[in-house]
């Protein structure tokens, strides 16, 4: 239970967030947004995909194996092929496992009639909430970044490349009041 709340903190704040930010001129005629999925605790990565890199690996030995094999037309270096292609396969399999895991959780929104889904994902999206989230505690979200690069190069980079908005699809069916709200992130129970 701590785990899911820690992975749904993220979309909670950033919905508060949103909430406490809206122009004093809106309507207050309540919320523009209700939570209508919380976000999930991702059970695996989406990426990286090690079987298709170790794969990769494997073919790519067994290549420079045989191209090997033909430049120096020594048919019997069957041995050597093989070398070249668990070498392949082992390089690979290193790489496959330096490349950290990337978690994905999803919480849908259901957005009021009236409200356009590009204001709302300006709001979400806006500099200063991303900055608000990424600075707070509970959540300590990039600290190795933050040591080394600037607020905003890191705010722009969860902009463009950790969060996705999208309409939400219910059945089949879109619906143009809902909204789906991802965000990638190396760490199961902050993503």
């Amino acid at each position: 239970a701590e785990e899911r709340e820690l992975t749904t903190a993220f979309f909670e704040q950033n919905f508060q967030l949103m909430q406490a930010s809206a122009p004093a001129d809106a309507p207050t005629s309540g919320a523009k947004l209700t939570l209508l999925e919380r976000a999930s605790l991702p059970d695996t990565p989406v990426s990286p995909n090690r079987t298709a890199i170790t794969i990769a690996g494997l073919a790519a030995g067994l290549v420079l194996g045989l191209l090997a094999m033909t430049i120096w037309r020594r048919p019997r270096w069957s041995f050597r092929v093989t070398a070249w292609s668990a070498a392949g396969c082992v390089a690979a399999l290193v790489v496959a496992f330096l490349i950290p895991d990337v978690f994905v959780s999803t919480a849908v929104l259901h957005v009021k009639p009236g409200v356009e889904l590009d204001q709302i994902s300006s709001q979400i999206l806006s500099r200063e909430n991303l900055i608000k989230l990424v600075q707070l505690p509970d959540l300590n979200l990039y600290p190795k970044q933050r040591s080394r690069q600037p607020l905003e190069e890191i705010v722009e980079e969860m902009r463009t490349k950790h969060i996705r908005i999208r309409p939400y699809e219910a059945r089949g069916v879109a619906s143009t009041r809902a909204i789906q709200v991802s965000f990638s992130y190396p760490h199961r129970f902050k993503a």
